[in-house]
């Protein structure tokens, strides 16, 4: 995928507008936070298609009929990298409390909406990366 030019400055905003956003499905989860992530990177709307749950039961139907939140990364996203090689603005797949979810790479850690605010996961523990 192409980035924009100030893609950096276009993510850093991106991500200080969610701090204080509250985990809500099909608005503020991990799918939709990297859609919108890949979408200020690129000017590319990509998740479009997956987007279409509101509740937790509706994001598990998405999910389980796709085969995975990797597998939806996958689709839309392309072929994975090594976790290791993730770079600041790339979407990677993290366990956060026992379940499969995407985060964006920030570097030294990576972020991903938590209950009441965006939480920060230190990097490193990635099972796979997808370049964006």
């Amino acid at each position: 995928m192409t980035r924009l030019e100030n893609w950096p400055s276009l993510l850093a905003a991106f991500v200080e507008s969610r701090i204080e956003a509250p985990f809500v499905w099909g608005v503020n989860d991990c799918c939709a936070f990297a859609a919108r992530a890949v979408e200020v990177i690129t000017g590319r709307e990509v998740f479009a298609d997956w987007a279409t749950y509101a509740d937790a039961a509706g994001a598990a139907r998405v999910v389980q009929s796709a085969g995975g939140v990797d597998a939806i990364a996958d689709r839309v996203l392309g072929a994975r990298i090594a976790a290791a090689f993730a770079q600041r603005g790339d979407v990677v797949l993290v366990e956060i409390d026992g379940r499969q979810s995407l985060a964006v790479c920030l570097g030294q850690v990576y972020a991903a909406p938590g209950v009441e605010r965006l939480a920060f996961i230190p990097a490193g523990g990635a099972q796979c990366a997808w370049r964006v």
